[in-house]
């Protein structure tokens, strides 16, 4: 991701948390790093890259495997155990995905309007 203050960062990262969470899944932050004066659009980047999990079973209670620094580049690492992701789907706190065949599909067709 490309963004320019830690607001921007934060946004980022809060929304790989979330999609980790909500899709029972692994989400991976990956942003720029650094000045890059020769891009006009992009000359400022700021955040950390991080790696996270749902907060279940397995996993650490942040859901946060691993984060690097604030702004400084380099690599971010972790091993993830598949079993356990696979244990957090069959016998989680929250079983997320046990549940989608109840929900229902969508309403119907989408009616258009015309607004005056």
């Amino acid at each position: 991701s490309w963004t320019e203050a830690e607001e921007g960062y934060n946004r980022v990262r809060i929304g790989a948390m979330a999609r980790a969470l909500e899709g029972q899944c692994i989400a991976v932050q990956s942003p720029t790093q650094g000045a890059a004066p020769w891009s006009w659009f992009a000359d400022e980047n700021a955040g950390a890259a991080g790696i996270f999990a749902p907060p279940d079973k397995g996993f650490p209670p942040s859901g946060v495997i691993a984060r690097g620094p604030m702004n400084a580049p380099g690599w971010v690492m972790a091993e993830v155990d598949l079993a356990a992701l696979a244990q957090v789907h069959s016998a989680g706190n929250v079983r997320t995905r046990a549940h989608w065949s109840e929900s229902p599909g969508r309403a119907g067709p989408v009616q258009t309007v015309t607004l005056a």
